[in-house]
């Protein structure tokens, strides 16, 4: 089994696992824009059901995340795929970085290929889910936004006055939201590293990973 597969493999895991705990968050949303997006409508349930799915949302994370842990042992001990051992190394990389933000750092492993190169940089680390709940939450909302656009009989946003200031504004907005993550975690000193370690930033880490399947 490739390196790249392995990778592969287990960002789905990650992925899924990511919904999985993002569900009752884009539960609550179709839940409190009930009249906006008409999505749950059209399916015919009603906006006093969704008590109910946002209960069953909450009530099935924990026992699927156990299930999907099962799940994944039993894949590497029966295809002998060294996951965890991959995970380990992974950790240890993220520990050993010599960047605060270990997406910034120059260097990639050219040992895997370049599609996967980003991926394996960021480690399934904290930073790793940090960038795909932002990423998840902006398409979910574009989703939602553009829904509600498209079942407002008679509007449309090429002649509204108010769309480019909109637009103006989601994206100061956003530049907002990027400087207080910022601030926020210097403030905080989350992911904090030494500064003596992150001076090495730039010496090759180019490990052969092909070791894990040997």
């Amino acid at each position: 089994m490739e390196v790249e597969d392995l990778i592969g493999e287990y960002s789905g895991y990650a992925n899924d696992t990511l919904a999985l705990l993002y569900t009752p968050f884009f539960v609550a949303l179709l839940w409190l824009y009930y009249d906006e997006t008409v999505v749950a409508s059209l399916y015919g349930i009603r906006v006093q059901d969704f008590v109910f799915y946002f209960l069953f949302s909450l009530a099935i994370a924990p026992f699927q995340v156990v299930i999907d842990i099962i799940f994944l042992n039993i894949i590497e001990w029966y295809h002998h795929r060294p996951i965890h051992d991959y995970l380990d190394y992974m950790a240890l990389r993220f520990s050993r970085r010599r960047a605060r933000w270990k997406g910034n750092e120059a260097i990639v492993n050219k040992q895997i290929d370049e599609g996967l190169q980003s991926l394996d940089k960021l480690c399934f680390s904290a930073q790793h889910y940090f960038v795909q709940t932002l990423y998840v939450s902006g398409m979910t909302q574009v989703v939602l936004g553009v829904q509600a656009l498209l079942w407002c009989e008679g509007y449309s946003i090429f002649a509204d006055f108010g769309t480019v200031p909109t637009l103006l504004v989601c994206y100061a907005l956003c530049l907002l939201l990027e400087r207080a993550c910022i601030a926020g975690g210097l403030c905080f000193g989350i992911w904090k590293i030494d500064a003596s370690i992150e001076r090495m930033e730039g010496q090759d880490e180019s490990v052969d990973l092909q070791g894990l399947f040997r």
